[in-house]
Protein backbone atom coordinates (compact mmCIF):
# COMPACT_ATOMS: atom_id res chain seq x y z
CA UNK A 1 0.00 0.00 0.00
CA UNK A 2 1.07 3.24 -0.85
CA UNK A 3 2.00 5.99 1.47
CA UNK A 4 -0.90 8.74 2.35
CA UNK A 5 -0.25 11.90 -0.08
CA UNK A 6 -2.99 13.67 1.00
CA UNK A 7 -1.47 15.41 4.71
CA UNK A 8 -3.75 17.30 6.86
CA UNK A 9 -2.61 20.58 8.17
CA UNK A 10 -5.86 20.90 10.26
CA UNK A 11 -6.23 18.09 12.32
CA UNK A 12 -9.50 16.00 10.98
CA UNK A 13 -10.90 15.55 14.54
CA UNK A 14 -10.37 19.52 14.95
CA UNK A 15 -12.40 20.18 12.16
CA UNK A 16 -15.11 17.57 12.93
CA UNK A 17 -16.02 19.98 15.73
CA UNK A 18 -17.11 21.90 13.27
CA UNK A 19 -18.93 19.51 11.63
CA UNK A 20 -22.31 20.28 9.74
CA UNK A 21 -25.08 18.80 12.06
CA UNK A 22 -26.83 16.12 9.82
CA UNK A 23 -23.65 14.92 8.25
CA UNK A 24 -20.65 14.64 10.85
CA UNK A 25 -17.97 13.94 7.68
CA UNK A 26 -18.97 17.19 6.10
CA UNK A 27 -18.11 21.15 6.81
CA UNK A 28 -19.07 23.77 5.21
CA UNK A 29 -16.04 25.69 3.15
CA UNK A 30 -16.27 29.39 2.50
CA UNK A 31 -13.61 30.98 0.38
CA UNK A 32 -12.16 34.24 1.14
CA UNK A 33 -12.93 36.80 -1.39
CA UNK A 34 -15.22 39.15 -2.17
CA UNK A 35 -17.16 37.10 -4.16
CA UNK A 36 -17.48 34.16 -1.77
CA UNK A 37 -18.38 30.45 -2.86
CA UNK A 38 -19.70 28.29 -0.27
CA UNK A 39 -20.42 24.82 -0.60
CA UNK A 40 -20.15 21.05 1.90
CA UNK A 41 -17.00 19.45 1.73
CA UNK A 42 -15.84 16.39 2.89
CA UNK A 43 -13.75 16.98 6.28
CA UNK A 44 -11.20 14.12 5.01
CA UNK A 45 -10.50 16.78 1.45
CA UNK A 46 -10.31 19.86 3.73
CA UNK A 47 -7.43 21.36 4.99
CA UNK A 48 -5.24 19.35 3.62
CA UNK A 49 -2.21 19.59 1.04
CA UNK A 50 -0.85 16.69 -0.87
CA UNK A 51 2.84 16.29 0.19
CA UNK A 52 2.56 18.95 3.30
CA UNK A 53 4.76 16.76 5.47
CA UNK A 54 6.58 14.84 3.09
CA UNK A 55 10.47 14.64 3.25
CA UNK A 56 13.46 13.82 1.68
CA UNK A 57 15.63 10.86 2.93
CA UNK A 58 19.88 11.45 2.07
CA UNK A 59 18.84 8.61 -0.36
CA UNK A 60 16.63 10.40 -2.76
CA UNK A 61 13.38 8.29 -1.75
CA UNK A 62 10.41 10.33 -0.41
CA UNK A 63 8.68 9.78 3.07
CA UNK A 64 5.30 10.81 3.52
CA UNK A 65 4.38 8.86 6.39
CA UNK A 66 6.69 9.66 9.21
CA UNK A 67 5.44 12.81 10.35
CA UNK A 68 2.32 11.78 10.05
CA UNK A 69 2.38 9.46 12.38
CA UNK A 70 3.78 11.31 15.27
CA UNK A 71 1.43 14.27 14.40
CA UNK A 72 -1.46 11.79 14.69
CA UNK A 73 -0.22 10.88 18.02
CA UNK A 74 -0.37 14.42 19.07
CA UNK A 75 -3.60 15.19 17.25
CA UNK A 76 -5.25 12.15 19.20
CA UNK A 77 -4.38 13.71 22.81
CA UNK A 78 -5.48 17.48 21.71
CA UNK A 79 -9.16 16.08 20.61
CA UNK A 80 -9.49 13.85 23.91
CA UNK A 81 -8.56 17.38 25.77
CA UNK A 82 -11.29 19.25 23.57
CA UNK A 83 -14.03 16.63 24.63
CA UNK A 84 -12.89 16.94 28.31
CA UNK A 85 -12.93 20.70 28.33
CA UNK A 86 -16.35 20.37 26.74
CA UNK A 87 -17.89 18.36 29.64
CA UNK A 88 -16.17 21.08 32.06
CA UNK A 89 -13.81 18.69 33.58
CA UNK A 90 -11.14 20.32 35.74
CA UNK A 91 -7.83 20.35 34.20
CA UNK A 92 -4.81 19.19 35.64
CA UNK A 93 -1.08 20.97 34.70
CA UNK A 94 -0.47 18.27 31.87
CA UNK A 95 -3.95 19.29 30.24
CA UNK A 96 -3.14 22.92 30.53
CA UNK A 97 0.48 22.09 29.08
CA UNK A 98 -1.70 20.30 26.28
CA UNK A 99 -3.55 22.84 25.06
CA UNK A 100 -1.24 25.57 25.25
CA UNK A 101 0.98 23.14 23.15
CA UNK A 102 -2.17 22.84 20.87
CA UNK A 103 -2.50 26.66 20.42
CA UNK A 104 0.94 27.09 19.95
CA UNK A 105 1.31 25.08 17.17
CA UNK A 106 -1.72 25.75 15.85
CA UNK A 107 -0.46 29.29 15.11
CA UNK A 108 2.57 27.85 12.97
CA UNK A 109 2.11 24.58 11.35
CA UNK A 110 -0.30 25.70 8.66
CA UNK A 111 0.35 26.75 4.71
CA UNK A 112 0.50 30.68 5.78
CA UNK A 113 3.26 29.97 8.31
CA UNK A 114 5.32 27.41 5.89
CA UNK A 115 5.39 30.49 3.14
CA UNK A 116 6.54 32.90 5.84
CA UNK A 117 9.50 30.32 6.85
CA UNK A 118 10.62 30.15 3.08
CA UNK A 119 10.13 33.58 2.45
CA UNK A 120 12.57 34.60 5.61
CA UNK A 121 14.97 31.85 5.24
CA UNK A 122 15.20 32.70 1.66
CA UNK A 123 15.79 36.32 1.89
CA UNK A 124 18.69 35.66 4.74
CA UNK A 125 19.74 33.84 2.39
CA UNK A 126 19.77 35.71 -0.85
CA UNK A 127 21.69 38.76 1.40
CA UNK A 128 24.52 36.71 2.31
CA UNK A 129 24.89 35.81 -1.36
CA UNK A 130 24.99 39.14 -2.56
CA UNK A 131 27.27 40.15 0.48
CA UNK A 132 29.64 36.93 -0.41
CA UNK A 133 29.43 37.94 -3.96
CA UNK A 134 30.84 41.61 -3.15
CA UNK A 135 33.69 40.59 -0.91
CA UNK A 136 37.37 39.91 -2.05
CA UNK A 137 36.67 36.17 -0.40
CA UNK A 138 34.99 35.15 -3.67
CA UNK A 139 37.24 35.21 -5.82
CA UNK A 140 39.43 33.44 -3.56
CA UNK A 141 36.74 30.71 -3.43
CA UNK A 142 36.59 30.54 -7.12
CA UNK A 143 40.31 29.70 -7.07
CA UNK A 144 40.35 27.48 -4.12
CA UNK A 145 37.31 24.89 -6.09
CA UNK A 146 38.95 25.96 -9.62
CA UNK A 147 41.13 23.07 -9.17
CA UNK A 148 37.98 20.69 -8.37
CA UNK A 149 36.57 22.14 -12.04
CA UNK A 150 37.90 19.68 -15.48
CA UNK A 151 41.55 20.98 -16.74
CA UNK A 152 39.94 24.08 -18.25
CA UNK A 153 42.09 26.64 -20.09
CA UNK A 154 42.57 30.06 -18.26
CA UNK A 155 39.97 32.21 -20.02
CA UNK A 156 37.19 29.42 -19.27
CA UNK A 157 37.83 29.53 -15.55
CA UNK A 158 37.93 33.56 -15.70
CA UNK A 159 34.71 33.42 -17.11
CA UNK A 160 33.71 31.12 -14.94
CA UNK A 161 33.83 33.69 -12.18
CA UNK A 162 32.64 36.27 -13.82
CA UNK A 163 29.38 34.34 -14.88
CA UNK A 164 28.87 33.21 -11.20
CA UNK A 165 29.80 36.83 -9.95
CA UNK A 166 26.86 37.93 -12.13
CA UNK A 167 24.48 35.58 -11.60
CA UNK A 168 24.69 36.82 -7.82
CA UNK A 169 24.80 40.51 -8.93
CA UNK A 170 21.71 40.31 -10.75
CA UNK A 171 19.67 37.40 -8.98
CA UNK A 172 19.63 34.91 -11.27
CA UNK A 173 19.60 32.18 -9.49
CA UNK A 174 16.48 30.43 -7.21
CA UNK A 175 16.62 29.95 -4.16
CA UNK A 176 14.86 26.13 -2.73
CA UNK A 177 14.35 25.44 0.92
CA UNK A 178 13.70 21.30 1.44
CA UNK A 179 10.34 20.97 2.96
CA UNK A 180 12.22 19.10 6.09
CA UNK A 181 14.34 22.32 6.85
CA UNK A 182 10.48 24.50 6.49
CA UNK A 183 8.96 21.30 9.19
CA UNK A 184 11.66 21.88 11.19
CA UNK A 185 11.02 25.68 11.72
CA UNK A 186 7.86 25.35 12.07
CA UNK A 187 7.58 22.60 14.94
CA UNK A 188 10.35 24.10 16.68
CA UNK A 189 8.83 26.86 16.78
CA UNK A 190 5.77 25.28 17.91
CA UNK A 191 7.31 23.21 20.60
CA UNK A 192 9.46 25.79 21.62
CA UNK A 193 9.21 25.84 25.48
CA UNK A 194 9.98 29.37 25.74
CA UNK A 195 6.75 30.16 23.68
CA UNK A 196 4.71 27.89 25.93
CA UNK A 197 6.34 29.53 29.12
CA UNK A 198 5.21 32.91 27.99
CA UNK A 199 1.23 31.21 27.01
CA UNK A 200 1.11 29.38 30.37
CA UNK A 201 1.36 32.92 31.87
CA UNK A 202 -1.48 33.93 30.37
CA UNK A 203 -5.07 33.79 31.18
CA UNK A 204 -7.15 31.18 30.20
CA UNK A 205 -10.72 31.16 29.66
CA UNK A 206 -13.10 29.29 27.82
CA UNK A 207 -16.17 31.04 26.14
CA UNK A 208 -19.16 29.04 25.40
CA UNK A 209 -21.45 30.35 22.45
CA UNK A 210 -25.75 31.08 23.03
CA UNK A 211 -27.93 28.48 21.75
CA UNK A 212 -27.85 28.55 18.47
CA UNK A 213 -24.98 30.48 17.53
CA UNK A 214 -22.03 29.47 15.71
CA UNK A 215 -18.05 29.81 15.95
CA UNK A 216 -15.93 29.46 12.69
CA UNK A 217 -12.81 28.33 11.86
CA UNK A 218 -10.20 29.31 9.32
CA UNK A 219 -7.13 27.83 7.13
CA UNK A 220 -4.83 30.16 9.97
CA UNK A 221 -7.29 29.51 13.09
CA UNK A 222 -5.18 31.19 15.89
CA UNK A 223 -6.15 34.65 16.07
CA UNK A 224 -3.83 37.57 17.70
CA UNK A 225 -5.86 40.56 18.25
CA UNK A 226 -4.43 44.16 19.61
CA UNK A 227 -7.49 46.33 20.36
CA UNK A 228 -5.11 49.61 20.07
CA UNK A 229 -3.17 48.39 16.94
CA UNK A 230 -3.80 50.09 13.96
CA UNK A 231 -3.43 48.75 10.22
CA UNK A 232 -0.93 51.04 9.52
CA UNK A 233 1.41 50.17 13.00
CA UNK A 234 4.77 48.89 11.09
CA UNK A 235 5.86 47.36 14.47
CA UNK A 236 3.48 44.67 14.89
CA UNK A 237 2.44 42.86 18.41
CA UNK A 238 4.25 40.21 20.54
CA UNK A 239 2.94 37.59 22.82
CA UNK A 240 4.54 39.98 25.68
CA UNK A 241 2.86 42.87 24.60
CA UNK A 242 0.30 43.62 27.35
CA UNK A 243 -3.05 44.27 25.26
CA UNK A 244 -3.16 41.14 22.90
CA UNK A 245 -5.16 38.20 22.78
CA UNK A 246 -5.14 35.36 21.53
CA UNK A 247 -8.49 33.26 20.72
CA UNK A 248 -8.79 29.49 19.09
CA UNK A 249 -12.15 28.12 17.93
CA UNK A 250 -12.22 24.52 19.34
CA UNK A 251 -15.75 23.45 18.37
CA UNK A 252 -18.68 25.38 16.56
CA UNK A 253 -19.75 26.20 20.42
CA UNK A 254 -16.51 26.86 21.93
CA UNK A 255 -13.79 28.73 21.95
CA UNK A 256 -10.41 29.16 24.27
CA UNK A 257 -8.75 32.95 25.20
CA UNK A 258 -5.47 33.82 26.30
CA UNK A 259 -4.92 37.29 27.42
CA UNK A 260 -2.75 39.06 29.93
CA UNK A 261 -6.15 40.26 31.96
CA UNK A 262 -6.54 39.78 35.51
CA UNK A 263 -10.35 38.94 34.91
CA UNK A 264 -11.18 35.67 37.32
CA UNK A 265 -13.18 33.06 35.93
CA UNK A 266 -12.24 30.47 33.35
CA UNK A 267 -16.18 30.16 31.89
CA UNK A 268 -17.79 32.73 29.85
CA UNK A 269 -20.72 32.93 27.96
CA UNK A 270 -20.80 34.76 25.16
CA UNK A 271 -23.50 37.22 23.53
CA UNK A 272 -24.18 37.19 19.93
CA UNK A 273 -22.39 40.38 19.33
CA UNK A 274 -19.71 38.83 21.31
CA UNK A 275 -19.61 36.05 18.93
CA UNK A 276 -19.50 38.13 15.65
CA UNK A 277 -16.52 39.45 17.16
CA UNK A 278 -14.74 36.71 17.14
CA UNK A 279 -15.95 35.53 14.32
CA UNK A 280 -14.63 38.51 12.74
CA UNK A 281 -11.06 38.14 14.08
CA UNK A 282 -11.08 34.31 12.95
CA UNK A 283 -11.97 35.73 9.22
CA UNK A 284 -9.85 38.70 8.96
CA UNK A 285 -7.01 35.96 9.87
CA UNK A 286 -7.54 33.26 7.54
CA UNK A 287 -5.38 32.95 4.12
CA UNK A 288 -7.60 31.77 1.89
CA UNK A 289 -10.56 29.52 3.56
CA UNK A 290 -13.22 29.81 6.21
CA UNK A 291 -15.20 26.71 7.99
CA UNK A 292 -18.18 26.76 9.35
CA UNK A 293 -20.80 23.84 10.85
CA UNK A 294 -23.73 25.78 9.06
CA UNK A 295 -23.76 28.43 5.64
CA UNK A 296 -26.03 31.43 6.41
CA UNK A 297 -25.99 34.42 3.83
CA UNK A 298 -24.99 36.88 7.15
CA UNK A 299 -21.78 34.76 7.54
CA UNK A 300 -21.17 34.52 3.84
CA UNK A 301 -21.26 38.36 3.90
CA UNK A 302 -18.98 38.44 6.90
CA UNK A 303 -16.71 37.37 4.64
CA UNK A 304 -16.59 39.02 1.63
CA UNK A 305 -16.70 42.19 4.02
CA UNK A 306 -13.39 41.05 5.69
CA UNK A 307 -11.78 39.64 2.27
CA UNK A 308 -9.81 42.59 1.86
CA UNK A 309 -7.89 42.58 5.50
CA UNK A 310 -5.00 40.10 6.30
CA UNK A 311 -3.54 39.41 9.67
CA UNK A 312 -0.46 37.23 10.79
CA UNK A 313 3.01 37.07 10.18
CA UNK A 314 4.45 39.32 7.68
CA UNK A 315 7.90 39.66 6.58
CA UNK A 316 9.97 42.93 4.98
CA UNK A 317 13.13 43.48 3.88
CA UNK A 318 14.96 46.62 2.31
CA UNK A 319 18.31 47.34 1.52
CA UNK A 320 20.66 49.15 3.60
CA UNK A 321 23.62 50.75 1.95
CA UNK A 322 25.43 48.72 -0.69
CA UNK A 323 26.22 45.57 1.25
CA UNK A 324 23.06 44.55 3.73
CA UNK A 325 19.71 44.46 3.74
CA UNK A 326 17.34 44.88 6.49
CA UNK A 327 14.79 41.96 7.62
CA UNK A 328 11.26 42.83 9.50
CA UNK A 329 9.88 40.05 10.80
CA UNK A 330 6.52 40.74 13.02
CA UNK A 331 3.14 39.98 13.65
CA UNK A 332 0.57 41.88 12.26
CA UNK A 333 -2.43 41.79 14.77
CA UNK A 334 -5.89 41.77 14.29
CA UNK A 335 -7.14 45.34 14.67
CA UNK A 336 -10.48 46.85 16.22
CA UNK A 337 -13.24 46.76 13.21
CA UNK A 338 -13.49 50.65 13.56
CA UNK A 339 -9.30 50.68 12.63
CA UNK A 340 -10.04 49.58 8.89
Amino acid sequence: MGQPAKHHFLPQCYLSGFATPDKCSQIVQIEKSQNPRSYLAAIRDTGAIRHFHTIEQQDGSKDSQSIETELSKIESGQCKLIRKIERHKRLSAADKRTLIEFVSVMRVRIPSFREYISQHLGTVIQSVTQMLGKDRRFEQAVDKYAPELPNLPEPILKAFGDRARKMIEENQYDIEISNQKLLSYMFQLGFNDSIIQILMRMEITFVKSPQGVLFVTSDQPVAVFNPHASPSDTTGSGLLHQDIELTFPLTSNLLVRLDWSQRPGIWEKASVSQVEEYNRRTIIMAQGFVYSSRRTDELVSMVAEHAGFQAGSDLSSRGQGSDAVHITSRVVPVCKAIAY
